[in-house]
């Protein structure tokens, strides 16, 4: 992936230092190992069936990030977080700061992250706050999102 830094859940700090980073958003994608793999359409689609619903090209996850940073490379910085058997307790630590952070009282453990994620990735935060939940948008969703702090809508199911 060109220009896109993924992250390990381990490594969590962030050096914001110099001028230019000052007004740079953090972007954090939580995501099961699975769902990496996951399309979106062009215009941020519904679903991955293959209905036809939205339009005719597809998007990972890692691909949006890459277009993003080809737009708008200077609003952030995004890290991803996928779950794996070695992370799974860093995961659930920084996903309960993301919803205490947005004023959610949904607190995950490892009784219920299984559950729990598949009514929520991917989860998208910027700066500690949810924008995005169980939505593949695409790169122009996503900075409108960043920018505004609005979040983007969940799309209806079309298939």
């Amino acid at each position: 992936m060109v220009n896109a830094e993924i992250f390990a859940l381990f490594n969590t700090k962030i050096s914001m230092k110099g001028e230019d980073n000052m007004d740079k958003k953090i972007i954090e994608i939580f995501m099961l190992k699975e769902t990496s793999n996951n399309k979106s359409s062009m215009g941020g689609g519904c679903c991955s069936s293959g209905c036809g619903c939205g339009s005719v090209q597809s998007l990972t996850m890692g691909e949006l990030v890459e277009r993003f940073y080809k737009k708008y490379d200077s609003v952030g910085k995004i890290k991803i977080y996928k779950l794996t058997g070695e992370n799974k307790k860093e995961f659930i630590l920084r996903l309960n700061k993301v919803f205490l952070d947005s004023g959610e009282r949904l607190v995950v453990s490892e009784a219920n992250l299984d559950f729990v994620l598949s009514k929520v990735t991917p989860l998208i935060a910027v700066n500690g706050n949810v924008i995005s939940v169980k939505n593949y948008p695409d790169e122009e969703q996503l900075y409108n999102a960043i920018m505004t702090g609005k979040k983007i809508p969940t799309k209806s199911g079309c298939c």
